[in-house]
């Protein structure tokens, strides 16, 4: 459920539609969203589990929205991308107990490329959740030399490290498809792994 710097994305950005959970904290950095929505007069929709939506010539699925979840970081919205004949799984933060609902679910859940849930904490990426998506490929969000031990070596056990591509090490990915093939590139940033987006000098 981390949305520090959305407030900005918002600002930076033609949106024309904002979802989120409908979960409500009084923080500050959640305050400074909504200010942000309404600066541009977006209203905020909670979308339901499996519905989908369109945008160009791609889609996503609704696969888990928290609704049930105490736990704010399971109050994340998991969207299934659909692209052409390629898919994509963005988790959030979602942990372990939003998993075992997907799950049980029924949704589709395989893709190609999988977001990895909560920076590759211990609490999320279930060995049957895992198998379920079953990813050629596996991205983890995470800053460099963070104090929460992050990503978690039990979760770095369950995946592929030759497939398993991280923002600390590598700095910014960028992932490019046309709908059959993707290709997966990095540049080395000066911050913490997740800054910068030139379009150059990127390595594979």
């Amino acid at each position: 459920y981390h949305i520090g710097g959305l407030d900005d994305v918002i600002r930076a950005f033609p949106i024309e539609e904002l979802m989120m959970p409908k979960v409500m904290t009084q923080t500050v950095t959640f305050e400074s969203v909504l200010d942000a929505a309404a600066e541009k007069g977006l209203s905020i929709t909670a979308p339901g589990i499996g519905d989908v939506f369109t945008f160009g010539e791609g889609s996503f699925q609704v696969l888990s929205t928290g609704e049930e979840e105490e736990n704010l970081n399971s109050s994340s919205i998991v969207i299934r991308m659909t692209y052409g004949e390629l898919h994509f799984v963005f988790t959030g933060d979602a942990e372990q107990d939003a998993e075992e609902r997907m799950l049980d679910s029924g949704l589709p859940l395989w893709a190609d490329v999988l977001k990895v849930a909560h920076h590759g904490s211990e609490t999320s990426s279930s060995a049957a959740f895992l198998q379920a998506v079953a990813p050629r490929d596996c991205v983890i969000s995470v800053g460099k030399d963070n104090s929460y031990g992050h990503p978690a070596k039990s979760v770095l056990e369950r995946m592929e490290p030759e497939h398993t591509y991280r923002t600390d090490q590598l700095g910014t990915i960028v992932i490019t498809a046309d709908g059959q093939e993707y290709q997966i590139r990095w540049k080395q940033t000066d911050i913490d792994g997740n800054g910068g987006l030139p379009s150059e000098s990127y390595v594979q």
